[in-house]
């Protein structure tokens, strides 16, 4: 396993443990046991097999599969870290029995599944952590290749990169500066921030603000800043590899190269912290959204 990979690994592990004791799992479930999120119908899934390469930890796409009534979801990620924690999911969250099929993989490499196996492959958030875009169209190949005639693969794919302020600038300036040796104190804040840095901000806030103004601070941090805004954080900055503003939809579209490929709607999520009142910017086409944002990249292939 190279260096970055396991790095990578580890850092997702602790964030996906955080996915209980905040909103990710509700709002991540609510988004994708909708059909409508991947550019489908119910009757796409209806007893169908899937394929979701680097499953990761989380379980939302496997209940939500479970909810779409699929035959099955054949769980694939490096390793048995993962796995291991999305067994325990399954006790206590996956109703039908036999459900999830697990199988340790490197989505780079030659699957262990013949070829035209599964109905749906997913692709989910797991090509922009890549080491290149070799291995990105190595794992592309291989989706394609084990997708049945017909059948879809669904990416979350990264950024389509227009500019926008934030992507292209802000956070590859803050990673620059969280991989710093010159200020080990950014780096060892990010990589603490939990529900302790909550309280500590507002225990510090109470001595030195007066009565009505930490009322105020108070009621505005508890409410808009929570387990899931400092995970965010943590994820753009903290994993070791991010290929978003590589991977262009033609990129997608000429590796795909046996299916129809289209782009779905980007993701909408049901935020309850900071991040709702940023929502109606992200991958619009206003002004503002223009200046700061750059376009979410999700993409559907029809194996022809």
């Amino acid at each position: 396993m190279k260096i970055f990979e396991k790095i990578t690994k580890e850092v997702y592990l602790k964030q996906h443990r955080t996915f209980f004791r905040s909103n990710a799992y509700k709002r991540m479930l609510d988004t994708y046991k909708n059909p409508k999120t991947f550019g489908l119908d119910k009757k796409d899934f209806y007893k169908k097999k899937i394929l979701d390469l680097g499953c990761g930890s989380t379980g939302y796409l496997q209940k939500s599969m479970e909810i779409l009534n699929c035959s099955s979801v054949t769980c694939c990620d490096l390793g048995e870290i993962y796995i291991k924690d999305l067994k325990k999911f399954e006790k206590k969250y996956i109703k039908k029995k036999n459900f999830l099929i697990y199988k340790s993989q490197n989505i780079t490499k030659k699957l262990d599944f013949p070829s035209n196996s599964f109905d749906i492959v997913f692709l989910n958030g797991v090509i922009a952590h890549l080491s290149s875009l070799s291995d990105v169209k190595k794992s592309l190949l291989e989706a394609q290749r084990v997708v049945k005639k017909n059948g879809y693969i669904w990416i979350m794919a990264g950024i389509e990169n227009r500019n926008g302020i934030i992507d292209s600038y802000l956070i590859p300036s803050l990673r620059k500066a969280y991989v710093s040796k010159r200020n080990k104190l950014f780096k060892q804040f990010i990589d603490t921030l939990d529900e302790k840095t909550i309280k500590f901000f507002l225990d510090y806030l109470k001595g030195k603000l007066d009565k009505k103004d930490y009322n105020l601070a108070h009621k505005f941090i508890k409410k808009f800043i929570t387990l899931d805004t400092l995970v965010f954080f943590q994820n753009v900055l903290q994993v070791p590899n991010q290929l978003n503003l590589e991977i262009s939809f033609p990129f997608l579209k000429k590796s795909l190269s046996k299916c129809k490929v289209r782009k779905t709607s980007p993701l909408k999520f049901k935020r309850t912290d900071i991040r709702k009142f940023l929502q109606p910017f992200h991958s619009t086409d206003n002004h503002i959204s223009k200046i700061f944002y750059n376009k979410h990249l999700q993409v559907l292939g029809k194996k022809l």
